[in-house]
């Protein structure tokens, strides 16, 4: 998966003022670096935004003449319950990371560790829920990756195999929801349910596109280059956005498809990688449920697990912070049926546990750092295979030994 320098055959002609001798995948790293500082600044002013809205939430509960039906709600909240909610929320962290550790336990020689993983996707969860339509995930991503020493085209090809993954898990669960559900959605929402079905579609020609760059990478490079050429001469993007989009395009568009290609390679990890997708994003999709039974309901938990699909299909939609908009409206028609009463306290207990309080603690965790030189495929193969694990001892001022010869070679000298 190492980055390509060598121009693509039969691709248009390169923007007269791109630097030819400069090295793409230096200038590709300079991009992303670039972007993650953008996204930080955003970032900084979604956390704000966020905090707003929270309050803005709040005020128009009271202001509604729900405030007394909101305070005893959550005065009567069953706290087992909410953490078991919250416990669901690990659990989509764990299966979110072990999808990277799947990655990176591909390649014997991976400098990726398992803290590495973790900190990976904090950044992700902590950038996308402060950024409009999850815009700096991938950005924020692919530069952690990058600092544990992999290069862009392999950072990039990991985190584009795993973000294909994820679209993928979304349209299969929402595909199957809509299904299974979908005549009660009719009843109980009427037309509405229309405006998710044309979401799904839009999200399944997303995922269409992603895997025609991955499986036909030439001709996708001739549309991107064309297009960015007819912007550049009319003026509407700036000869430097211009330039350094084509340098970008031209240096990733073919790793990420070799990188695709061979992933597949890879068959069953494949395969696994989209099984702990679903974990994840079903156990996301519970949460409403626990938070029903926190508030002294209950529901049909697939009920649950489809009007939760439906809520992140509209959320993904909106192009703001936390999907803010599709999500207020999102849970006012497909859970408001099913909360009655305690909507209100639901809404603010399940957007705590699934929105405000993991972009909180994804804070620290995005400075987690590996220190083992012993990549994540040695550990699993020594875990799998203990007998050919090397026989590890110590001994005080000298450290770690692999075998009683090497303790006395090491007090020779």
């Amino acid at each position: 998966m190492k980055d390509e320098k060598s121009p693509v055959p039969n691709v248009p002609k390169a923007h007269p003022k791109l630097k030819v001798g400069v090295a793409p995948a230096v200038e590709a790293k300079k991009a992303i670096a670039s972007e993650k500082q953008s996204d930080k600044n955003k970032a900084k002013k979604g956390a704000l935004f966020m905090a707003v809205i929270f309050g803005i939430n709040l005020l128009f509960i009271l202001v509604s003449g729900q405030g007394e039906e909101f305070v005893h709600a959550l005065n009567n909240a069953s706290p087992n319950w909410v953490l078991a909610g919250v416990f669901m929320m690990v659990l989509y962290t764990f299966f979110a990371t072990s999808a990277y550790i799947i990655a990176a336990s591909l390649d014997p020689k991976s400098p990726v560790g398992i803290r590495d993983c973790i900190s990976v996707e904090a950044n992700g969860a902590l950038f996308g829920n402060l950024t409009p339509s999850n815009s700096g995930a991938v950005p924020a991503q692919i530069f952690r990756l990058t600092q544990t020493g992999l290069d862009i085209g392999e950072a990039s090809a990991i985190q584009f195999t795993r973000f294909i993954m994820f679209q993928l898990g979304e349209i299969i669960i929402a595909a199957v929801m809509l299904w299974l559900k979908f005549d009660y959605f009719l009843q109980t929402d009427g037309d509405f349910i229309i405006i998710n079905i044309i979401v799904f579609f839009i999200m399944g020609c997303q995922v269409l596109l992603l895997l025609s760059v991955c499986l036909f990478p030439r001709f996708i490079l001739r549309i991107a280059t064309s297009l960015l050429h007819f912007v550049g001469r009319h003026g509407w993007v700036s000869a430097e956005k211009t330039e350094r989009g084509l340098t970008y395009i031209s240096s990733q568009i073919t790793v990420f498809s070799k990188a695709f290609k061979s992933a597949f390679k890879h068959l069953p990890s494949l395969l696994l990688t989209l099984v702990v997708t679903f974990c994840q994003l079903l156990s996301l999709y519970a949460v409403p449920w626990f938070v029903l039974h926190a508030l002294g309901q209950d529901q049909d938990f697939l009920t649950c697990l489809a009007a939760a699909a439906m809520v992140q299909m509209i959320a993904n939609s909106v192009p703001l912070p936390g999907g803010t908009g599709g999500v207020e409206a999102g849970f006012v028609f497909f859970f408001g049926p099913l909360f009655g009463e305690t909507a209100a306290a639901g809404f603010i207990i399940w957007r705590i546990i699934t929105f405000y309080l993991p972009t909180v603690i994804s804070l620290p965790l995005t400075a987690l750092k590996s220190h083992s030189h012993k990549s994540i495929h040695d550990r699993i193969e020594g875990f799998l295979h203990p007998e050919k694990r090397p026989q590890i001892s110590y001994r005080p001022g000298i450290g770690p030994r692999k075998s009683r010869q090497t303790y006395k070679s090491v007090t020779k000298k």
